[in-house]
């Protein structure tokens, strides 16, 4: 039996090469990314945070009509109508007009408030909300 110098050498390489690739951990830039266990719960858990939170996106906006500076947060579309006498902020859930003394959600009827007080709004899905003063007016459409 007369081995070659070649197929020795052979050997050795495949031995070297087998006790390299089992100590490959999780973090070698060969191995592909979506087969790392780790990688595949950050990636569910991100999709389920963003389910949980929603995907609606909200407006913060200041403005000024009717006398009043109004800080509104609406999610959703949204139009906004500003004049000197009037704003009137509309959105798919509900629509808001203020004016220098009272203010109305939708057509339902008019509510006094306080004259140049600053108003806060918040239009989400089935809410509408509106702060000036001491009034609150709140709506809820379930």
């Amino acid at each position: 039996m007369n081995r070659s110098p070649k197929l020795g050498l052979q050997k050795t390489r495949t031995r070297i090469w087998k006790q390299n690739t089992t100590m490959k951990n999780s973090h070698d830039t060969n191995q592909p990314v979506t087969s790392n266990p780790r990688f595949i719960m950050t990636a569910l858990l991100g999709l389920v945070m963003l389910v949980i939170a929603g995907c609606a996106k909200s407006t913060h906006l200041t403005t000024k009509a009717g006398g009043h500076e109004i800080r509104a947060e609406i999610v959703g579309n949204h139009s906004i109508d500003t004049q000197p006498e009037r704003g009137t902020i509309s959105s798919p859930y509900g629509k808001i007009t203020i004016e220098r003394a009272r203010v109305k959600f939708d057509d339902s009827p008019w509510t006094a408030i306080p004259e140049r007080v600053p108003v806060k709004v918040s239009i989400s899905k089935g809410k509408l909300w509106l702060a000036a003063g001491s009034v609150t007016v709140k709506r809820t459409v379930h």
